[in-house]
């Protein structure tokens, strides 16, 4: 179908949908946004294990294995990786969520309570 056919089957109700959609998808992503809590404290996991538990507040760079991992500004991103795709550098900077990188098994997690000295009661694996 040529574009002005389309244009041209088009309906005011189609037009009017369309709309709502777009307003619907951009509040739910501003709401989100706002609502989800910034954290406290990243996690660093390796092969399910935490080996870092840092506060969000410090700057700081850590090596872990062949990545670099950057904490800075109350951020935190993947700075240097040799994984094939570098997804993990891609994400940039983060304030809240998680970056995975998948072939170097590590997992970067921002939590939004500190941690205060609890172990974890069990992991699924």
């Amino acid at each position: 179908m040529k574009l002005k056919q389309i244009i041209n089957l088009t309906t005011a109700a189609d037009l009017v949908l369309l709309g709502a959609m777009l307003v619907i998808t951009t509040v739910a992503t501003v709401f989100v946004s706002v609502v989800r809590p910034k954290g406290a404290e990243v996690i660093v996991e390796v092969n399910n294990k935490v080996i870092y538990r840092l506060s969000l507040n410090m700057d700081k760079e850590l090596n872990i294995g062949t990545m670099t991992i950057e904490i800075k500004d109350s951020r935190v991103r993947v700075k240097d990786a040799d994984c094939p795709n570098q997804l993990c550098i891609r994400q940039s900077w983060i304030d809240r969520g998680s970056i995975i990188c998948l072939p170097n098994r590590v997992v970067i997690s921002i939590s939004n309570q500190p941690h205060k000295g609890q172990e974890v009661d069990a992991t699924t694996g």
